[in-house]
C-alpha cells in the first residue's frame, strides 16, 4: 500500500505570517505620506489675521504712491526737471510741498513694513518654502525701513542715503519676490518677472557708478527707470500673495490635492 503519509495534503502553518496578505502598493503609500506631510505643514501655519489681507492690499498701492507723489509735487515745484532731478530733491526745504512729499514717503514706508509683516504667512500658505518666504519678507521690510529713513532725513541731510544694511537687501528684493512667487505665476506674470529682472540688471551698473553717464543731465530719468524694476514688483507680489489668504483650503499647497490657480 505504500507510505500513506505521502498522500496526505500539505499542512498550512498556523502562524499568521504564513498566510498571504493583501498586495502592497509602495508608491501609493509614498504619495499618501507626502500628502500628509504637506497637510501637516499647512496645518501648522497659523490662521491669517484680517489685518494681513488689508496690509497686503495696501501694499499693492506702493508703486502708485511712489510715482504719484513725485508727479504731484514735481509739477508744483518751479524749475523741477523729471529727467534731470532725482526724486529726493522734492523733499528739500526749498520745495513748496516738501513737507507733504516727506510725509507721504514715510507713509509709503510704513505701508511697506506692514505688507512685509503679512507676507511670510501668505507665501507659506501659497506653497513657498519657509526660508525663501522669510528672505523675501525681510528684504521687503528693509525696503520699507529705508523708505521711512529717507523721508525722516530728507536732503540735504547727509543721513538721507541710509545705511548699507538697508540698501543691500533692496538690491536682492526683485529676485527674491520673483523666486518666491514664480510657481504661482502664469506665463504672462513670469514674463513680467523676467522683464523686471532684466531691467534691473541693465540699469543697476549705472546707478552703482560702475558705468559712467551724464548724471547731472539724466540722473532723474535713470533713477525712475531703475525704480520701475523695484517698486511695481512690490505691488504685484502683494496682489498675488493676498490671493492666498481668504478661504484657502488646507491642501492648497504645492503637491496637495488643491492648489491656488496662478494668475495669467
Amino acid at each position: 500500500m505504500g507510505d500513506l503519509r505521502a498522500a496526505q495534503p500539505p499542512q498550512i502553518a498556523s502562524h499568521p505570517r504564513a498566510l498571504p496578505g493583501p498586495p502592497r502598493f509602495p508608491h501609493g503609500n509614498l504619495a499618501s505620506k507626502r500628502r500628509g506631510r504637506h497637510l501637516a505643514r499647512v496645518g501648522s501655519i497659523s490662521a491669517p489675521s484680517p489685518l494681513s489681507s488689508w496690509a497686503l492690499r495696501a501694499g499693492v498701492l506702493v508703486p502708485f504712491v511712489y510715482f504719484g507723489v513725485q508727479l504731484v509735487v514735481g509739477l508744483r515745484t518751479p524749475g523741477y526737471d523729471f529727467g534731470r532731478d532725482v526724486a529726493s530733491q522734492l523733499g528739500q526745504p526749498t520745495v513748496p510741498l516738501a513737507r507733504v512729499f516727506n510725509t507721504v514717503v514715510i507713509a509709503q514706508g510704513l505701508v511697506t513694513l506692514a505688507a512685509a509683516a503679512a507676507l511670510p504667512g501668505a507665501l507659506r500658505r501659497g506653497g513657498t518654502g519657509r526660508l525663501l518666504a522669510w528672505l523675501a519678507s525681510v528684504a521687503l521690510a528693509l525696503n520699507g525701513a529705508q523708505t521711512v529713513w529717507a523721508g525722516w532725513f530728507p536732503l540735504p541731510d547727509p543721513r538721507h542715503g541710509g545705511h548699507s544694511v538697508l540698501v543691500v537687501p533692496m538690491i536682492a528684493l526683485p529676485g527674491l519676490l520673483a523666486a518666491a512667487l514664480w510657481a504661482r505665476s502664469g506665463r504672462a506674470l513670469r514674463g513680467y518677472w523676467l522683464v523686471s529682472l532684466l531691467l534691473f540688471a541693465a540699469v543697476f551698473p549705472f546707478m552703482a557708478g560702475l558705468v559712467p553717464f551724464e548724471r547731472a543731465r539724466l540722473g532723474g530719468l535713470l533713477q525712475r527707470v531703475f525704480a520701475l524694476s523695484l517698486f511695481p514688483p512690490i505691488g504685484v507680489a502683494c496682489a498675488l500673495a493676498a490671493r492666498a489668504l481668504p478661504g484657502v483650503a488646507p491642501g492648497a499647497v504645492r503637491g496637495g490635492p488643491a492648489r491656488i490657480p496662478p494668475l495669467p
